[in-house]
């Protein structure tokens, strides 16, 4: 990178402290090209709390942008937009699981419209009798579901506390959590803390359809052992390497 060339391009583009996200208006200011051939890697938080937060601080760097949408190309701003309408996708299944447990919609119409898009690949992989591909997806999607108060709690935060700072308080907004923090190991205690809405959900699922408590009030430790499992299995995967290199 031509630092020099760079600074020439951006020095007074923006106000300082108000770019989160960067990349694509660093892209998008700078011309970037598109290169073919080529694939990128970026690291996979390690836990389901790490993976939220890293949502939480994306999706408040593109609701952040919001002021520079009008000057925009066409393409950008609908690029923009998808993402931060993405961000809605959680909080808008949560008001259609409010819907089922007060008896507006059926069960089936909150499964089509909150996880209708894993549908198509799920049917495709029983009709190529691909179980292996079939069980994860469905695996994926009851995941989805049984921490669905939690994620729709975060991306809730993160729209409304990136609108606060952004037009009320314009403080703060570049407020994040580094990586390193992020993925500290947590305790089984730890995600209960910090997967509250869960447990709000399970007291609030006893009065209305029981048989959904035990799913929200165990999530937290299904998300627990999950990330311990994940752990233990790249522990013996650099030990075998380590093994094979010796």
């Amino acid at each position: 990178v031509d630092i020099e060339a760079f600074y020439a391009l951006f020095w007074g583009k923006f106000p300082e402290e108000r770019i989160l996200s960067h990349d694509h208006i660093e892209g998008l200011i700078g011309n970037a090209g598109y290169f073919s051939g080529t694939a990128m890697f970026e690291g996979l938080p390690k836990n389901l709390i790490s993976f939220e937060k890293r949502g939480h601080r994306w999706l408040r760097g593109d609701i952040q942008q919001l002021p520079f949408l009008p000057g925009f190309p066409f393409a950008e701003k609908l690029r923009l937009i998808s993402c931060m309408l993405g961000g809605f996708e959680k909080p808008a299944a949560m008001v259609l699981l409010f819907a089922v447990l007060s008896r507006e919609i059926h069960p089936i119409v909150f499964i089509v419209l909150a996880f209708g898009k894993g549908l198509l690949p799920l049917i495709a992989a029983l009709k190529n009798r691909e179980t292996e591909e079939a069980r994860l997806i469905f695996s994926e999607a009851v995941f989805s579901f049984a921490v669905l108060p939690y994620t729709a709690m975060m991306a809730n935060d993160a729209i409304m506390r990136s609108l606060y700072r952004l037009f009320i308080s314009k403080k703060k907004l570049l407020e994040w959590t580094t990586a390193k923090d992020s993925e500290k190991t947590l305790s089984a205690v730890s995600y209960y803390r910090e997967m509250w809405p869960n447990l709000l959900m399970a007291v609030i699922c006893l009065f209305t359809v029981p048989i959904l408590a035990p799913i929200f009030a165990f999530a937290p430790l299904l998300g627990y052992f999950s990330a311990k499992e994940r752990k233990e299995k790249e522990s013996n995967d650099e030990a075998a390497l380590s093994g094979r290199k010796l």
